[in-house]
């Protein structure tokens, strides 16, 4: 495969999402919200250079920005939600690990782009809503904790 230069677009994809946060974001969640940002499109961008079955960059590169863009809007969900911010990564993983899996299979099976996306949205959301209700399971946060995290829906907002 080309080379796909990840590390660049981790870059970008964190001051993208700088220029672009909303204005209710607090201050004090800002840098590590741009962080993770940066981590996961670095994470997932440096494992599809290295996988084999992506034969292009450019799969490669919109495999990343997918997965980027869902963990900007999930996590700002999130942060407007009444889930304590040491939840938030491991929500934020089991979602980017359902994106990854599902778009991987999904290209794989040379899917069209428009049904990748669809796919992807109906498991993100999905699974945002099983690693919030497994929080509630657990007993380590509440219903209503769980519920403003669920009737949140940044994506839904830019439509």
């Amino acid at each position: 495969m080309k080379k796909f230069d990840y590390k660049k677009l981790a870059l970008e994809f964190r001051n993208e999402a700088a220029k672009n946060l909303p204005v209710d974001i607090e201050e004090n969640n800002k840098t590590v919200f741009l962080d993770t940002i940066y981590k996961f499109t670095l994470i997932t961008g440096e494992a599809l250079a290295k996988d084999k079955n992506i034969k292009s960059p450019i799969d490669a590169q919109v495999m990343t920005q997918i997965l980027s863009e869902w963990t900007y809007h999930k996590y700002i969900d999130l942060l407007r939600s009444d889930i304590p911010a040491r939840y938030h990564e491991s929500i934020l993983q089991k979602v980017g690990f359902t994106i990854y899996e599902i778009a991987m299979q999904a290209l794989i099976q040379k899917l069209p782009f428009e049904s990748i996306c669809s796919l992807v949205e109906h498991h993100v959301e999905k699974s945002f809503d099983k690693a919030c209700e497994g929080l509630v399971h657990n007993g380590v946060i509440s219903e209503q904790a769980c519920e403003s995290a669920l009737v949140q829906s940044n994506i839904s907002n830019l439509r």
